[in-house]
């Protein structure tokens, strides 16, 4: 069966880019054109990028400069001789020549440790800053099948059996960049997303997303994205599905599980 991209009536397009509708759904209106999209702040994730970059080229000591053989005992490496010269040195000379010093063991374990410190606070509130966007990402691409999906149910009068049956839709990549993409639709995690229309279930839906007392997410249809993990169970509070990105309450709630 040949996959025709869905085009909509006039009143549909005003409906669907309507400020009510919009703000209903939660979506952003993008100042290029008439068409609604989701992407990210792509300035604010490269301010955090150079954050980083200047907190570690800061932060790092300048191991690169230092003389040949600073890494030895600070009494050797003062004088640059055998222990025993040193020690008349040291009678003759006092403190050492200036300018013959270099960074002792323990100023260089310091500044390791500063490092240390600094990495183990950088890097997991990067990852987190990472987990975040890409959430938010799969919540906007969840948002823009839902409204394909409403198109398709009003042109044809009725919901799709499968994702496949949808012509080719405008999603954001994991870099927030705009990708047309044909089924089956990818999350920014690369996996498939996830899709069980209702009408064709049997009595009772046994297949439907349930939350914690078996109850039905949504009364239409599942639409979820799998997470990072790309597991996933029936029960929401399943320890594989904490990390999906479900749509619920059939369309009023898109948000990863463990905010349900």
């Amino acid at each position: 069966m040949s996959r025709a991209k869905v085009t909509l009536p006039q009143f549909v397009k005003k409906t669907l880019n309507s400020p009510d509708y919009l703000a209903e759904k939660g979506l952003e209106r993008k100042k290029r054109g008439n068409r609604v999209t989701g992407i990210p702040d792509l300035k604010e994730r490269e301010m955090h990028a150079f954050i980083l970059i200047l907190l570690f080229s800061f932060s790092i000591p300048p191991l690169l400069f230092l003389p040949p053989g600073s890494l030895l005992p600070h009494r050797w490496q003062r004088f640059g001789g055998s222990p025993r010269r040193d020690a008349h040195r040291s009678v003759r000379k006092g403190k050492g020549a200036p300018g013959t010093g270099g960074f002792t063991i323990v100023e260089i374990a310091i500044s390791l440790m500063i490092v240390g410190i600094l990495a183990a606070i950088a890097i997991p509130a990067y990852t987190n800053y990472v987990d975040r966007s890409l959430v938010k990402l799969t919540i906007k691409n969840i948002r823009l099948l839902e409204q394909s999906i409403k198109a398709f149910e009003i042109e044809n009068m009725r919901l799709p059996n499968g994702l496949n049956e949808m012509g080719p839709v405008e999603l954001l990549s994991a870099n927030g960049d705009p990708i047309t993409q044909s089924a089956p639709f990818l999350d920014p995690y690369g996996n498939p997303f996830r899709y069980l229309n209702f009408a064709n279930e049997p009595p009772g839906w046994p297949n439907c997303r349930t939350d914690q007392v078996d109850r039905p997410l949504s009364l239409d249809y599942d639409l979820y994205s799998m997470g990072a993990d790309g597991l996933t169970q029936k029960k929401l509070n399943h320890a594989t599905s904490v990390d999906d990105i479900v749509r619920a309450r059939s369309g009023k709630f898109v948000d990863i599980a463990t905010r349900y």
